[in-house]
């Protein structure tokens, strides 16, 4: 074989080389990345989830309500506040820095952050309908859609976060809040899903 094959060869090995280091501290970027990503966010991630935990577990207590039952507007109230309060985390903040994560960790925030808005509007419109003041067939949908709502944030939240169901139930149990709407207090607390 002539030199010219040999040096041919030698340069083929050293770009392969550089090739794959230039890839692995890529790949070590952006693991450091996401980690800085993830670890930012967390407690927001956690509060957020300690919070639609309390909403759907509220929810879950009234999901059978009966068509001509009284009205918990108190209730409906609460929880928009709740949810409102939440809004602090941005989407656009967060869906900006979502590229350096892991897809199924990006996967599962965006759509925890896609269903937020609609979450919101639904219980904006169960809060302030005050047509009656017994429930009716469009409070007992809107109740179901945020039900599944709730259970779908819940669970990409949880997902991005990698917490069991114990580390879940630990969170929302040491969860209190209190909230204020003009001049009423509301005491949050941690509420069983169950």
């Amino acid at each position: 074989m002539p030199t010219s094959d040999y040096i041919t060869l030698a340069a083929v090995i050293v770009a392969l080389l550089v090739a794959f280091r230039d890839t692995y501290y890529r790949a070590r970027e952006r693991n450091q990345k996401a980690d800085c990503f993830l670890a930012y966010y967390r407690p927001a991630s956690e509060l957020l989830l300690k919070r639609t935990t309390c909403i759907l577990g509220e929810l879950n207590k009234h999901q059978k309500i009966r068509l001509g039952a009284s009205r918990p507007h108190q209730l409906f109230k609460i929880m928009s506040l709740l949810a409102h309060k939440g809004t602090w985390l941005s989407s656009d903040s967060a869906l900006q820095h979502i590229h350096s994560l892991p897809p199924e960790k990006a996967k599962s925030i965006a759509l925890a952050l896609g269903e937020f808005p609609m979450l919101l509007s639904d219980l904006e419109t169960l809060e302030v309908t005050n047509e009656t003041i017994r429930i009716n067939e469009r409070d007992q949908d809107l109740i179901l859609s945020i039900i599944r709502r709730l259970e779908k944030i819940t669970k990409e939240i949880r997902s991005s976060l990698a917490l069991s169901e114990e580390e879940l139930e630990r969170l929302v149990d040491n969860y209190q809040e209190t909230l204020y709407d003009g001049t009423e207090r509301f005491v949050i607390k941690g509420t069983n899903r169950k």
